[in-house]
């Protein structure tokens, strides 16, 4: 437990799943190339690592550039929010410990060009370049703009299968798409409404041109299995698992189902995540107090 915090339910329980699979799950973020750090207050992932640590996890980052190799005992690795490319050698890294066994969670935003095509057309995956545009005014209901998707539609998968129709929000998001590949099985997670779509020319004003843009129903998020077991996650946002947003209604829950997907060997349990139980203590004078007896 961490300095300042109280042992919750909900953290004893995480902590005792750790102690049965006799080992710490290791979880290592990607640094270098403009991804958000780790411990920061603001705009970073304290929120997230903070969370992934009350469940028993060792969360570091790690600098490819620094140690060209991904640690074999890592059980996931977490690339949020990259800015710039990666060199060639690191995705080369990257491939090599997907190719062991490895497991893979990428956050990544519109125009944004991290070097990760030729690694993700192994696995069928294509980035769509344009930012989501929500057409059906459900953002600006709850003060978000037409660029902030609210998504309440969840494909069949243990990380949202207990989202029912929950919301979830993802500002400047982009298209994630996938063509088949053998011995690749890919899931929907995160699915657009059909009143959205990728806007090609981002300006003040919006309108859907079918010439240029893409109609919506399509994913904003993956979940992709590979023959022998290693897994991968790609979610075309990041902003969603950083500090603020990472609390905002199931926000939270994808990243952690995420994490706890990838990072499992055995088939994992996975829901909504319990919110700490709020101090709801009485303070009654003896008189009350004994009128309360009395009329019991």
């Amino acid at each position: 437990v961490r300095e300042g915090t109280s042992l919750s339910e909900a953290q004893l329980t995480d902590g005792m799943q750790s102690l049965q699979r006799n080992q710490i799950p290791k979880v290592y973020f990607l640094q270098g190339h403009g991804e958000y750090p780790l411990k920061s207050a603001q705009g970073g992932l304290l929120q997230a690592v903070n969370s992934l640590e009350d469940k028993g996890y060792l969360v570091q980052p790690w600098n490819l550039a620094e140690k060209t190799v991904v640690p074999e005992d890592t059980d996931a690795l977490v690339i949020a929010g990259p800015k710039r490319k990666l060199f060639p050698q690191e995705v080369t890294a990257l491939e090599n410990y997907l190719q062991k066994g490895g497991n893979l969670l990428i956050l990544i935003d519109p125009e944004v060009d991290a070097g990760l095509d030729p690694l993700l057309k192994t696995w069928g995956v294509k980035l769509d370049n344009r930012i989501v545009v929500d057409g059906s005014g459900a953002g600006q209901a709850l003060g978000l703009g037409p660029a902030t998707p609210i998504i309440t539609r969840y494909g069949q998968h243990p990380i949202t299968q207990d989202f029912a129709n929950g919301i979830t929000v993802f500002p400047l998001s982009r298209a994630i798409a996938t063509v088949p590949i053998p011995g690749v099985e890919a899931v929907s997670l995160l699915v657009t409404s059909g009143q959205m779509w990728a806007e090609s020319e981002f300006n003040s004003e919006l309108t859907f041109d079918p010439s240029k843009d893409l109609p919506g129903p399509f994913d904003l998020g993956v979940a992709l299995t590979r023959t022998g077991g290693n897994k991968l996650v790609i979610i075309g946002n990041s902003t969603f698992a950083t500090d603020g947003l990472f609390q905002q209604q199931l926000n939270g829950d994808v990243f952690l189902n995420a994490v706890q997907w990838l990072a499992r060997k055995e088939p994992p349990t996975l829901s909504i995540r319990p919110r700490e139980a709020k101090n709801r203590r009485i303070n009654l004078t003896p008189l009350t107090a004994s009128l309360v007896f009395w009329l019991s």
